[in-house]
């Protein structure tokens, strides 16, 4: 592999994960969080015309439409998301993430910062789809979408293995 050439990859390691991604990976992925650790906090982000966010919302509005209803009945649905909010609207996993990429691009994580970056990659994805057209695939979905796998596959390898 060619020094230059963008790369994530994560491989298990004593109590935790390695992940090792290029500089511009790391610079494209720590400005990305940074704009869902920013919607996060206030609401704003910078999106095209008739993308899913484009007004300033509350704490509970970012969660409701960043995750729809999980129950057909509104007051099971409301009592869900209310359980949730302060987990998923938390910046704190989010600013971490962008400090670790400011940081450098290699890292021993462990496991709880890696499930940390794991949630934080699903998040940010809502912040790049447009529900309203059809999926044709924004390519930082494709790095978010690599960077899950990676580093699911190396918290849990053992889900390689045939049964």
């Amino acid at each position: 592999m060619n020094v230059s050439d963008d790369h994530f990859d994560a491989a298990p390691t004593g109590d935790g994960v390695l992940v090792r991604m290029s500089d511009n990976v790391a610079e494209v992925l720590g400005h990305r969080i940074g704009l869902l650790a920013r919607f996060l906090e206030t609401g704003e982000v910078d999106t095209p015309p008739g993308g899913l966010f484009r007004r300033k919302t509350t704490p509970e509005d970012v969660v409701r439409r960043m995750f729809p209803d999980v129950y057909a009945d509104r007051a099971e649905a409301d009592a869900f998301r209310a359980r949730h909010t302060a987990v998923l609207g938390d910046s704190g996993p989010a600013r971490r993430f962008v400090a670790r990429c400011a940081a450098g691009s290699e890292h021993v994580l462990p496991r709880a910062e890696v499930e940390e970056w794991l949630g934080v990659l699903s998040q940010v994805r809502f912040l790049t789809l447009d529900r309203d057209r059809a999926p044709k695939p924004h390519p930082d979905l494709v790095w978010f979408d690599w960077a899950l796998s990676a580093l699911l596959l190396a918290l849990h390898p053992d889900w390689l293995r045939p049964r």
